[in-house]
């Protein structure tokens, strides 16, 4: 009688596949969401002391 190499995890400790997926999906939108808030940092910040008539264009879309 030979044993298996991995041993199978227990019903308890098993992910199932929709929880793994929804976690992944809801990675990916915060990922989304830090880069656009990222994004607008950084117009509102370096563009906007470079451009000057930047700043008043992205304040009014704020």
């Amino acid at each position: 009688m030979t044993q298996d190499p991995i041993p199978a995890r227990d019903e308890s400790g098993a992910r199932t596949p929709s929880r793994t997926r929804l976690l992944g999906a809801v990675r990916d939108w915060v990922v989304l969401a830090w880069v656009i808030v990222w994004f607008w940092v950084y117009v509102q910040t370096a563009l906007a002391e470079r451009f000057p008539q930047l700043l008043g264009w992205t304040r009014r879309l704020w």
